[in-house]
């Protein structure tokens, strides 16, 4: 049995679970487990319990000469596998930051926004503090659905942040709360990632976070921009990234890639952000043989997708594998590969 077949049958041992239940336990990508779960419905090992999927007979007795056991949830509930619970001052920027949300502009999928929910955005944040890449930095966020810069803004630690953003709704919404609270040191700006990096802004932060589109022209896009706007040595950089979008032959390529531009993985956060999708319909567009499966809609609230968040660090010199204008039409989102 292949491991997502296996991963499968683990978490469905105790109670019959949805594709969307699924999707987030199997430690794989999502044409992975729909390909997996298919293959176990074949072979008799499970079997449809409405839009739940559940184990027969043969697959338990299967499950029990694997010596499986059930998955139960391992994840400390106070700070949700983060390692870190808001404390001290965090606590009111938590509450800050959920008033603040409450009025951010809608989500627009032509711009693959996403956002991952408040308690979320201000981990990223205790992380960084945690990293000394707060206190006295100059932080740059490239692209901000999250609101993570207000987070940080709401601390009144860092020297100076600066947003770049694509929606113009949402650099609008940046500079009023900016406006309203005197945050004379958060900047916004309208920019996309297929410019030219701006010409003032190279080499001119410290810290720098951004949540990029997972195709490999993307990625290495969004990293590269990152990287241009970075002192260099000592340096850091912080990104979300899935297992539900990118399988391991693609996060083999990411590795590469951020090699060769110089950077090293100092840390990966599993499953740390867990977000609100505008829809969910890609996931049956891109996985072969999900539509078969009619899994219907996630349930709502469902913590169905989740990335893991991404710590890099400059040891030397980097070497952004962009510069200059980089022309990129829907291969930006959509990877051909």
């Amino acid at each position: 049995m292949e491991r997502s077949a296996q991963q499968i049958t683990r978490a469905i041992l105790e109670e019959p679970l949805s594709l969307w239940e699924l999707l987030p336990l199997t430690g794989n990508d999502a044409t992975a487990c729909v390909s997996a779960l298919q293959n176990l419905l074949t072979s008799g090992l499970v079997t449809r319990q409405g839009n739940k999927f559940a184990l027969t007979p043969a697959g338990r007795e299967r499950a029990r000469e694997m010596k499986l056991t059930s998955t139960p949830d391992l994840t400390c509930p106070a700070c949700e596998g983060k390692g870190l619970v808001p404390q001290v001052f965090f606590s009111q920027v938590e509450t800050e930051l959920a008033e603040l949300a409450h009025r951010r502009p809608d989500m627009k999928a032509e711009f693959d926004q996403g956002c991952v929910r408040v308690a979320d955005s201000l981990g990223r944040v205790l992380v960084m503090y945690r990293q000394g890449d707060l206190e006295g930095r100059e932080i740059l966020f490239l692209g901000d659905d999250d609101l993570t810069s207000l987070a940080a803004a709401l601390t009144g630690l860092p020297a100076g942040i600066t947003v770049l953003e694509i929606d113009p709704q949402l650099v609008a919404f940046l500079r009023t709360v900016a406006q309203e609270r005197g945050w004379e040191n958060l900047r916004v700006r309208e920019y996309d990632v297929r410019n030219p990096w701006p010409e003032d802004l190279h080499g001119q932060f410290d810290v720098a976070v951004t949540d990029p589109v997972e195709t490999r022209a993307g990625f290495t896009l969004f990293l590269s921009r990152a990287t241009e706007g970075l002192r260099g040595p000592g340096t850091a950089l912080y990104f979300g990234l899935t297992r539900l979008e990118s399988d391991l032959a693609r996060w083999g390529y990411f590795q590469q890639t951020l090699l060769q531009m110089g950077w090293v993985i100092t840390e990966i956060l599993p499953s740390f952000h867990r977000y609100h999708l505008p829809g969910w319909q890609f996931v049956l567009e891109e996985c072969p043989g999900a539509v078969e499966l009619d899994p219907g809609a996630p349930s709502p609230g469902a913590s169905w997708y989740t990335s893991s968040l991404v710590r890099l660090e400059a040891p030397g010199e980097l070497r952004p594998a962009h510069t200059g204008e980089v022309r990129l039409g829907a291969e930006l989102y959509v990877d051909g590969h």
